[in-house]
């Protein structure tokens, strides 16, 4: 668990590119920040666990959130660390070790709710962490499969490559093991091991790598500018009717008002610009 924990907060540690190859965790941080720029932190591949309780319905498929009287003794030390940290002026005591393990003070039902509160403020958090790493291991194993980005193994202490893997050795609906330490076993590829006697490590070509990084990269900053476009058009149908409310015309209150309806500033210095200054009456900066 613990290498897991480490395996993307040490990616300088990661293996160097050679012979046209990188490996995997490199390519995984490269898409990632293409795609997401500054929001991709690295460590997406080893997210904050989920918080909020919940009761497996089995067959249904579905889950319940339990009472504190039903919760799993795991999952109450969760909601009590919580509390703890964040509200201490419900004034909760450690946890003390019991014949049975650890065993947390009871909860109130205020204390309960707002544990839960907390809990799913945490995991809606960790899920946006989690579907930019969903997004961008979609997008690898997309190409892999296509064939557009090739992959081949190199024994974890060092060595030649394998031969390029076929396209069809990422034609799985699941490779979450495949992106955890970035390892595969090729004896037994779509198991559900992530290291051990056997497993690899995971390299692509850099070539098609960079290409499909570009092409990522391309894509967010048309989406980039898209949204610039919508801001811009909606500072300029804002600007003649705060035109015609004020009586002192600045582009500092422009961009207030603009961003009190959640326009960026940017987009309301672009649409100021296009003012139509009426004669004797000047538009100040």
């Amino acid at each position: 668990m613990k290498q897991l924990n480490q395996f993307w907060s040490r990616a300088l540690e990661f293996p160097k590119d050679f012979g046209g190859f990188r490996f995997l965790g490199r390519a995984v941080n490269q898409v990632g920040r293409a795609k997401f720029g500054d929001e991709w932190t690295g460590l997406e591949g080893s997210p904050p666990e989920l918080l909020t309780p919940k009761v497996d319905l089995g067959g249904s498929g579905g889950a319940l959130i339990p009472s504190a009287g039903t919760a799993y003794p795991w999952q109450k030390l969760n909601i009590d660390r919580l509390l703890r940290k964040r509200r201490p002026d419900f004034g909760r005591p450690e946890p003390v070790r019991g014949r049975f393990g650890i065993k947390v003070a009871e909860f109130t039902e205020e204390q309960w709710y707002a544990g839960l509160k907390l809990a799913q403020e945490a995991d809606k958090a960790s899920m946006v962490i989690r579907n930019r790493f969903a997004t961008v291991t979609g997008t690898l194993v997309d190409a892999l499969r296509e064939g557009s980005l090739n992959s081949a193994l190199r024994p974890v202490k060092g060595g030649a490559y394998s031969p390029v893997l076929p396209p069809s050795m990422w034609n799985a609906e699941s490779f979450r093991e495949r992106f955890r330490l970035c390892q595969m076993n090729d004896s037994d590829p779509f198991g559900i091991g992530i290291a051990g006697d056997r497993f690899q490590l995971i390299f692509v070509d850099i070539q098609g790598l960079d290409a499909l990084a570009e092409i990522a990269s391309i894509s967010v900053r048309v989406k980039l500018r898209q949204a610039s476009q919508q801001t811009y058009d909606d500072a300029m149908k804002l600007l003649p009717e705060w035109k015609a409310t004020v009586s002192r015309i600045t582009r500092t209150a422009f961009e207030a008002h603009c961003a009190s309806q959640g326009i960026p500033s940017s987009s309301a210095r672009e649409a100021y610009k296009k003012l139509q200054r009426k004669p004797g009456k000047q538009a100040a900066q």
